[in-house]
């Protein structure tokens, strides 16, 4: 069973005032704990996300990205955990699935600190004895803390079901409407705390149609949407179904016409060249060599128009 070391939400929010760069990279504590506090929130965290706060590489970013999806996952279809009061894990719950009471009591000079059913500290390789008892704490601090807690999310987890069901009948012939049993529904719902309702349907969407290989691996084995929703899956086929999607062709810009090139003086007869001179012979002295040359073809190819 995995040790938690819960830390206060206001803290872990603090880490986004934090950059890191591929010079100084952050720890993987620090980019484990601001990945957990962000789908905490309720908001997808892509590999690039990741990958640019901790000045990671794409490799990196990944296998800690599913970690803590993985874990995140675990976390919320856990039995008996409270999932949206954004308590952390209590490693020290009763057999009742309630807290010791750690209040000291009024008369007692002394608390045990930590203490379980069974007389034992959390830590199973240490006993209790005199040393792990302390003075009880005062706290005189009379500021008051707002403890703010985290909405209940409502999925319509029944209707998302029928139409996966009916992209799935679409999809394979003969195939038989499926059961939304309570395993099924917790999937859901995990997989929809953490990604959108367009992610799910995409995912399924690229299971069903895709031609990565993949894809049709799941559809050749018989794999199916079970395997599909599994916490353990689900990011690599998000991954997969957004780099399926076709890219948008981008119109290329029409080139401008090209400037006319008129023809050069040689190609006219001497003739025609001296008259248009003497027709331009007032300009001369206010033109450089080259824009005299250039009245010069102009007027030739307007007189011969």
């Amino acid at each position: 069973m995995k040790q938690w070391h819960p830390v206060p939400a206001e803290l872990a929010a603090a880490l986004v005032k934090r950059t890191w760069t591929k010079e100084n990279q952050a720890p993987e504590a620090v980019a484990y704990l601001w990945t957990w506090s962000v789908m905490w929130n309720g908001v997808t965290v892509s590999i690039r996300d990741l990958g640019n706060y901790a000045g990671w590489s794409k490799w990196k970013a990944r296998n800690m990205r599913e970690r803590v999806r993985l874990d995140f996952d675990a976390w919320e279809s856990a039995p008996g955990i409270p999932h949206q009061t954004g308590q952390s894990p209590d490693s020290r719950r009763t057999p009742t699935g309630q807290s010791p009471d750690t209040q000291p009591h009024k008369h007692q000079e002394v608390t045990e600190v930590n203490q379980t059913p069974t007389g034992q500290s959390p830590d199973t390789n240490r006993t209790v004895t005199g040393r792990s008892r302390v003075i009880p704490y005062t706290n005189t601090n009379k500021t008051t803390i707002t403890k703010h807690t985290k909405s209940k999310e409502r999925f319509d987890l029944v209707g998302i079901w029928a139409r996966i069901q009916e992209k799935r009948k679409s999809e394979i012939p003969g195939a038989v409407s499926l059961v939304l049993t309570d395993h099924r529904k917790r999937q859901l719902k995990g997989r929809l705390h953490s990604h959108s309702e367009a992610e799910l349907m995409g995912v399924v969407e690229w299971w069903l149609k895709a031609t990565h290989p993949r894809a049709r691996y799941l559809r050749q084995e018989g794999h199916g949407i079970d395997t599909v929703l599994r916490p353990s899956n689900f990011g690599q086929y998000l991954d997969f179904s957004r780099e399926s999607k076709p890219k948008p062709i981008l119109k290329k810009k029409p080139e401008p016409p090209k400037k006319q090139e008129l023809p050069g003086i040689s190609t006219y007869p001497v003739e025609q060249v001296d008259s248009a001179k003497e027709a331009l012979a007032d300009l001369r002295p206010t033109m450089k060599p080259s824009t005299w040359r250039r009245a010069i073809e102009t007027y030739l190819h307007q007189m011969a128009k």
